[in-house]
């Protein structure tokens, strides 16, 4: 029920001719972002006094992996763009 009213909403607050860019649905994407936020500052301050250290060297250590995954990706990218542009 919810969702149907949700995308009525969207439906109906579309630009003329049915453009993309309905503010109700920006709007929700913003608020929804922002409640992510609210919620993992929420929960990393009830969960962490609780972890060890050995909870934190493990999160610390998938960290890294996927730091270094997301930089090997960001640095694929440029270069594929670079190409492209030859």
């Amino acid at each position: 029920m919810r969702s149907q009213l949700v995308d009525e909403l969207d439906k109906n607050t579309m630009g003329p001719n049915g453009q993309a860019g309905s503010p109700y649905k920006e709007a929700r994407n913003q608020y929804a972002g922002d409640l992510d936020v609210m919620d993992s500052l929420r929960a990393g301050r009830e969960t962490f006094p609780k972890l060890t250290a050995d909870d934190v060297r493990q999160y610390e250590w998938r960290s890294s992996i996927i730091a270094r995954a997301m930089h090997s990706a960001r640095a694929w990218q440029r270069v594929s763009s670079s190409r492209s542009l030859r």
